[in-house]
C-alpha cells in the first residue's frame, strides 16, 4: 500500500538550512529578539507559581486591551504556525475546498494540501471570487506576505460577504504591527466566516517563545478548541507570562522597530528602483518585499548562485508562487542591510556583464 505524498515546504527547509552560511541573511521576516530588559520584560519571575496561576488571564486581558479581541473570542495557540495547522485542520474537517491567490505564503497553502484538503492557487481576485461562490475557503496574509501589500478592512468585508455554507476567509496578520499604528487596527469582526490570526514573533522578536492567537465566532473557537486537543490543550505560563508584559510595553518594541524597517525599506526602494532590470510593488507596512527580476535564471537557481557568491540569502519566489522574484525581509540593522545591498547591486552588475 503505497502512502500519501507530502510535499516539502521549500522555504522553511530553504532558511533553516542556508541561514547557518550566510553572511548577510535577508530571508527572515521576523526582527531579532530584544534584549527583554531593555524592554522593560522581566524574564526571572521572583515567584513562578503566580506566573504559572495567573499568566494566561493577564495575557488575555491585555491582548484584548491592545487588539480589542474579546477573550471569549481568542484561541490560543503557541505561535502562528500552530494556528495555520488548526485552521487548515478545520477545512479538512468541513470538507471544504481552499483558494489562494498568489503570490502567497507557502505554508498557507502548502500545509492544507499535506492535510488532504484540495488547494486551488489562482492569480486573481476575479478567479478566486469565482471559487469562492462556488463554496470554497479563502486563506491569506494580510499584509500580503512576500509582497507587503495590505488589503483594507471593507475588501476583506467583500470577501466574507461571498463565502458560502460552513467556508470561511482566513486572514493571517503575523505582520500587523509593522503599520506602526497607536492601536493595532485588525481586520476582525465577530463572523463565523472570518478568521484571524496573529503572533508574538515577528514584530516583538518572539522566535523562542511562541506566543500567537486565533480570534473569530464563539462557534468557530469552540471547534479549534476541539481541534487544539490534538496538538495541545494550553500554552506554557512562562512564555504568556513574557508575552503580557512584552504587550504592556509595546511602545517600547515601536521604538526599536522604528529606528530599523524605515531606514531599510527606503535603502531598498532606492536600490530596486536604480537597479536595471528590477520591479516591485511599494510594500507599505511590512518587513519584507517581493522583487521581481528579468534575469533568465530561475528564481532558486538565482538565490543559491546570490548566496553562493556574496553570502546574500534571499528567498525564492518561486516557493511563493511566483517565478523570477524573490523576498528581501528588510530586519537588519540598516548599516548591514545596506552593505547586503551593495554586495547584491556588484554580483547583478556582474552577472549582467556575463
Amino acid at each position: 500500500m503505497r502512502g500519501r505524498k507530502f510535499q516539502d515546504i521549500e522555504l522553511i527547509r530553504w532558511i533553516v538550512e542556508k541561514s547557518p552560511v550566510s553572511k548577510h541573511n535577508l530571508s527572515l521576516s521576523g526582527l531579532p529578539e530584544p534584549d527583554f530588559s531593555e524592554m522593560g520584560v522581566e524574564i526571572k519571575p521572583e515567584d513562578q507559581f503566580q506566573v504559572n496561576r495567573n499568566a494566561q488571564d493577564m495575557f488575555l486581558q491585555t491582548l484584548e486591551d491592545v487588539y480589542g479581541f474579546p477573550r471569549e473570542n481568542v484561541l490560543l495557540t503557541t505561535g502562528g504556525s500552530e494556528a495555520i495547522f488548526l485552521l487548515s485542520l478545520l477545512a479538512w474537517k468541513r470538507g471544504l475546498k481552499v483558494a489562494v491567490r498568489t503570490p502567497e505564503y507557502q505554508p498557507i497553502f502548502r500545509v492544507p494540501e499535506n492535510l488532504g484538503v484540495p488547494v486551488r492557487l489562482v492569480g486573481n481576485w476575479d478567479e478566486l471570487d469565482r471559487l469562492l461562490a462556488s463554496g470554497s475557503a479563502a486563506f491569506l496574509s494580510n499584509p500580503n506576505n512576500p509582497v507587503g501589500t495590505f488589503l483594507l478592512p471593507g475588501q476583506i468585508e467583500e470577501l466574507v460577504s461571498r463565502i458560502k455554507g460552513d467556508a470561511f476567509v482566513y486572514v493571517d496578520e503575523a505582520f500587523l504591527e509593522f503599520k506602526f499604528q497607536k492601536k493595532p487596527e485588525s481586520v476582525f469582526f465577530e463572523d463565523d466566516r472570518l478568521v484571524v490570526n496573529g503572533s508574538m514573533t515577528k514584530f516583538y522578536g518572539f522566535s523562542n517563545y511562541r506566543v500567537g492567537w486565533i480570534a473569530s465566532s464563539k462557534k468557530n473557537i469552540h471547534d479549534l478548541s476541539i481541534l487544539r486537543t490534538s496538538t495541545g490543550i494550553s500554552n506554557p505560563a512562562y512564555p504568556l507570562w513574557i508575552a503580557y508584559q512584552a504587550l504592556l510595553n509595546r511602545s517600547r518594541f515601536q521604538e526599536r522597530a522604528l529606528k530599523i524597517i524605515p531606514a531599510t525599506r527606503q535603502t531598498l526602494k532606492d536600490f530596486v528602483e536604480t537597479e536595471p532590470g528590477l520591479s516591485w510593488e511599494y510594500p507599505s507596512a511590512s518587513s519584507y518585499a517581493l522583487v521581481h527580476y528579468d534575469l533568465p535564471d530561475p528564481s532558486e537557481e538565482l538565490c543559491r548562485k546570490i548566496l553562493d557568491s556574496t553570502g546574500v540569502l534571499l528567498g525564492p519566489g518561486s516557493y511563493f508562487g511566483s517565478e523570477k522574484s524573490f523576498r528581501v525581509c528588510i530586519t537588519p540593522e540598516p548599516e548591514k542591510f545596506r552593505e547586503a545591498l551593495e554586495s547584491l547591486k556588484s554580483y547583478l552588475s556582474e552577472f549582467r556583464k556575463s
